[in-house]
């Protein structure tokens, strides 16, 4: 196998010789190659599993229980190095590195089409196609739709490679010749590598870039943006049990918001393992790359939260894309905070998170109906979800202070915070704010401080929802809630912005960082 088959009567040997004898293999005189099989075997080229062997080891004494895959405490997959490794370890900046590296009888593992008018997915990501042998894997940022024919899932291909880039780490191949399909096998693609129970895949990111891998995992924290048309989120599996900022899951905007990820959701995803310099993607272009599991808060919505399913009478989620979704009223379950005890400034706190809340619960709660909550405090822009309810009866005729603005509060929760009378979609807000005043746009903590005075015994309910551009892509966070009566200051005390004075009387010259007065009204 130390021939490169420059000229054809070298290649269709070759390839002959490979995909006619795939299990004994080919000596370099052309003749089988006998014996046991080595070791951490590889396989022959054309082994379906490609870059490890599937089975137990072909005969070589002293392997442990006969068989030669790691597990945990294990990089993975042993990957060989061949001409695909050599190829990637040639490319050594953005500027392009000129090559000249004949690849024969790779596995066309996916293709990534363009969907924009520059021909690629996005301005960052472009169209093009993996490949796979028992070397490695390598990503050709050629259009598929440019290359006749254009290479499918399953392909065996070969091309010589001329040129090679290196964008934010990952090693593309940028231009090829003498580019040809030698067999076309739908289902021949090789079986991705589970990587779910690898403890140091992550350290090994250079071998396993663009690998055809498997990843079961939990989605452990917020998406945030990912490049052009991308979000992306920290994940873990069962060898990475604690989040790393060098492992998340990039998906499709679309995607996501059609199948509501967000935190705590488990998954299965299989495609191509994608990178960002040190960090690795598990990554997904499209719907088939992707399984969802459940996400906590999920409620079953019947036969079927979504549309009608292809079989009646049965409930399965995926099938019409759309995710079953939490369905039950907050206001049901709202969290009684009278009975705490407040600390030595009188405020009551609790911690909770509204990463299991509906997306949407009892209509907006109010901050979209009457009181129009969104159009005093954000110019009427975006919508709420994920609302968490807490009830709460006044002690004392005073004025009632929520607020996320606590320590406790995740910093990228962008929270909206209001007080109800009722649990309606209908009830005008008693208080409301989106986003601390005296911040602006650079703390998205809210503090929802009621006009009047409320009677004491009057119940009123707490909301704290999150904000996005649409109700199922609000934020959601951890967040620390504190609930203080604020009793009337009378006139000539001192008051702080936003406090309530007495009957007849108002807050005057008070600062962010200074104290006023309550002066009498003339």
């Amino acid at each position: 196998m130390n021939q490169r088959p420059r000229y054809l009567g070298d290649l269709f040997r070759w390839v002959v010789c490979m995909l006619a004898l795939p299990v004994v293999g080919c000596g370099n005189n052309g003749t089988p190659a006998l014996g046991n099989d080595a070791g951490s075997d590889v396989g022959p080229t054309i082994d379906r599993q490609a870059l490890l062997d599937a089975g137990m080891d072909a005969g070589t004494p002293g392997d442990a229980l006969g068989t030669d895959v790691g597990r945990f405490s294990d990089r993975g997959p042993s990957l060989t190095s061949v001409r695909a490794a050599i190829t990637r370890a040639a490319m050594t900046g953005d500027g392009g590195t000129p090559l000249d590296v004949d690849l024969a009888v790779l596995w066309v593992t996916d293709t990534v089409a363009a969907t924009s008018s520059d021909g690629g997915v996005s301005a960052d990501d472009p169209a093009g196609f993996f490949v796979q042998g028992p070397g490695g894997a390598i990503f050709v940022a050629i259009a598929p739709a440019t290359l006749s024919p254009p290479p499918q899932r399953g392909d065996f291909v070969y091309f010589t490679a001329t040129r090679g880039e290196v964008h934010a780490g990952a090693r593309w191949i940028t231009d090829i010749t003498n580019y040809g399909v030698i067999r076309r096998d739908p289902s021949g693609a090789p079986s991705p590598l589970d990587l779910s129970a690898a403890d140091l895949f992550v350290a090994y990111l250079d071998e396993y870039e663009h690998a055809l891998v498997r990843v079961q995992g939990t989605i452990a924290g917020d998406f945030a943006d990912a490049g052009t048309g991308f979000e992306s989120a920290l994940i873990t599996t069962a060898g990475i049990p604690v989040a790393t900022p060098d492992l998340a899951l990039r998906v499709p905007v679309a995607l996501r918001r059609t199948m509501n990820l967000r935190r705590g959701c488990t998954f299965t995803a299989a495609s191509p393992l994608w990178r960002h310099d040190a960090q690795a993607q598990v990554h997904v272009w499209t719907a088939d790359h992707f399984t969802p599991g459940g996400c906590p808060g999920d409620a079953d919505g019947g036969i079927d939260a979504g549309s009608p399913d292809a079989v009646p009478g049965l409930d399965v989620p995926t099938s019409d894309v759309s995710r079953d979704v939490p369905t039950y009223d907050p206001c049901s379950i709202a969290d009684d905070l009278s009975a705490g005890t407040p600390g030595s400034d009188g405020t009551i706190r609790i911690s909770s998170h509204n990463h299991a809340a509906p997306a949407a619960g009892l209509g907006d709660l109010g901050l979209l109906g009457a009181g129009d909550c969104l159009g005093q405090t954000s110019g009427g822009a975006g919508a709420v979800g994920y609302p968490m309810v807490f009830r709460y009866t006044m002690h004392s005729t005073a004025a009632l202070v929520a607020s996320t603005d606590n320590p406790g509060t995740d910093g990228t929760f962008n929270s909206v915070v209001a007080v109800l009378p009722t649990c309606t979609a209908a009830a005008r807000p008693l208080a409301c704010n989106d986003d601390v005043a005296s911040d602006g746009t650079t703390n998205r903590r809210s503090t929802a401080r009621s006009a009047v005075a409320l009677p004491a015994g009057q119940v009123v309910y707490v909301v704290v929802e999150g904000w996005g551009p649409t109700a199922i892509d609000a934020s959601t966070g951890a967040f620390e809630l504190s609930i203080r009566e604020q009793r009337p200051i009378a006139v000539g005390g001192a008051c702080r912005a936003g406090e309530l004075c007495v009957t007849g009387a108002t807050c005057v010259g008070a600062t962010p960082t200074a104290a006023g007065t309550c002066v009498a009204h003339d």
